[in-house]
């Protein structure tokens, strides 16, 4: 009897492994890639119709058959307009300026340091004054009160611009005094430049006198001492007289100026000294220069 082999087991079909539950964040992303996926679709479609437009458009290189002109531009005039004839603006006249007076250049005409006694200059001893050569200069001593002399050399010239010069001083102290010069002399008509003092207050003047009577063309009081030296000290005297402008000047110092709007014509140049009794003037170096 032939063997007989068992019957094999039947085969069971292999049981497929078990599929793992689904997590909450897998179902997330699924749900996320169905909205992702259809909107990435649209966007890349868009990208490429817009290709596609620019080709057709000619901007990779395409040139377009029928150029467009270029827009012209419309031809402006400007037209100025025509203004009124302007009113000329009246301009403020400038004030004048006086010219700057220019210095005059005076030059030596006459002098006298008094050393001759017979150099010209009058010789009196009466009851109103007595004039002399003495110690080398020219003294006048007041006899009268109340009067003015005026004293010339008989060699002096008629003349009319001048500058005139004269150290004077003053010997003893009587008062009231009158110590200058003068110039264009003529007679009774004459300039006085002088200075005097009377109650103990000096003053700088200058006077016209015209027939016997004299007119203030200046005055002001000597208020620096160091230009009117005081004491047994002489002082240096200086007038001018050019047109009608009269200087004093003392020590060098210009202290006074006049203008005569009439001036007097030309005349002869001195000193003048007054005018109380006692008073004692001690005159040296005089002087006279023109222009």
């Amino acid at each position: 009897m032939a063997e007989q082999t068992p019957p094999s087991e039947p085969t069971k079909p292999p049981t497929p492994a078990a599929t793992p539950p689904l997590t909450p964040r897998t179902t997330a992303a699924l749900e996320l890639s169905k909205v992702i996926i259809p909107v990435v679709g649209t966007i890349i479609a868009a990208c490429l119709s817009g290709v596609f437009l620019l080709i057709n458009s000619g901007f990779f290189g395409a040139k377009d058959p029928t150029p467009t002109p270029a827009p012209t531009q419309p031809l402006v005039v400007i037209v100025q307009p025509t203004l009124p004839p302007s009113t000329p603006i009246p301009q403020p006249t400038a004030t004048p300026v006086p010219p700057t007076p220019t210095a005059i250049a005076w030059t030596l005409r006459f002098e006298d340091d008094f050393s001759d006694p017979a150099s010209g200059w009058p010789l009196q001893n009466d009851a109103s004054v007595i004039k002399e050569y003495t110690d080398g200069g020219y003294l006048i001593t007041m006899v009268e009160d109340n009067i003015n002399t005026f004293s010339r050399n008989a060699n002096a010239e008629i003349l009319e611009d001048v500058r005139v010069e004269v150290d004077a001083l003053q010997i003893g102290d009587e008062s009231p005094w009158d110590i200058g010069l003068s110039c264009r002399i003529n007679g009774m008509d004459v300039y006085d430049l002088s200075v005097y003092e009377t109650g103990g207050m000096k003053k700088y003047g200058i006077y016209r006198w015209d027939e016997g009577y004299y007119e203030t063309l200046a005055e002001k009081f000597v208020t620096d001492d160091r230009v009117f030296r005081e004491g047994m000290i002489a002082n240096q005297y200086r007038a001018e007289c050019v047109g009608g402008s009269l200087s004093l000047w003392v020590n060098g110092e210009k202290v006074l100026e006049a203008v005569d709007p009439n001036p007097l014509p030309a005349g002869k140049s001195g000193i003048v000294t007054g005018y109380s009794t006692g008073v004692k003037v001690f005159y040296d170096n005089f002087a006279v220069y023109v222009p």
